[in-house]
């Protein structure tokens, strides 16, 4: 029984490995193409893997670019979560929650880039697809929206719809984001961040003194 066990630990691994491996190059290549013009067998040879290996793993590439999708978006979800503080307000939450979410984008290019292939409207969903990206979005909007409400009512924030308000900021995020990878990502990520932050203060804030 232990030796069953231990091979299928094994096998379980390995499986885990070449899923990241197919993953990481199907990320590569959407981000330089777009998923729409990726061949599955592209991503097979970039992984380094045959391609009876990949579908071994992977049912396809709408499978894989959803698998991509959890990935980054579980990772993304966590950390902009992560940096709410009870202790702090509503809006100055909203200034970490967004940093830290500009600043994910930024150190992960290549998805970055991916989104923008797939000419997904963050501010809106509109052509985001169905399943992962779709569930990440609303969960993210629905935390953003309530926390601007509440920053509405400390006064923190100028009265306004607080979904128009969420939205906005997170357009205005995926403009800066997209401006700053089309000059070549040349800036430092440090710098973006402290440039989305002021602009959400300019065009929201009642006072531009936040607490942290």
């Amino acid at each position: 029984m232990a030796a069953v066990a231990q091979l299928t630990d094994v096998k379980a691994r390995k499986a885990a490995l070449y899923r990241d491996a197919i993953l990481d190059a199907a990320e590569r290549l959407f981000a330089l193409h777009g998923p729409d013009n990726v061949k599955v067998q592209q991503i097979a040879e970039t992984a380094g893997l045959s391609l009876a290996t990949l579908y071994n793993t992977c049912t396809g590439k709408e499978q894989i670019e959803q698998g991509v999708h959890e990935r980054r978006l579980a990772e993304l979800f966590e950390r902009a979560t992560g940096v709410v503080d009870p202790g702090r307000s509503a809006f100055a939450n909203i200034l970490a929650g967004i940093e830290s979410y500009g600043r994910y984008f930024a150190e992960h290019p290549e998805y970055l880039r991916m989104h923008l292939h797939a000419g997904n409207d963050w501010a809106t969903a509109l052509g985001i697809q169905p399943g992962a990206t779709m569930e990440a979005w609303q969960r993210g909007m629905a935390l953003l929206v309530e926390m601007v409400r509440q920053a509405m009512a400390d006064g923190d924030l100028v009265a306004t719809d607080p979904v128009t308000a969420a939205r906005l900021m997170t357009s205005a995020q995926q403009v800066m984001l997209s401006r700053w990878l089309e000059d070549g990502a040349k800036g430092s990520v440090d710098a973006l961040v402290a440039d989305v932050r002021a602009f959400i203060l300019r065009a929201f804030a009642r006072n531009m003194r936040v607490d942290k």
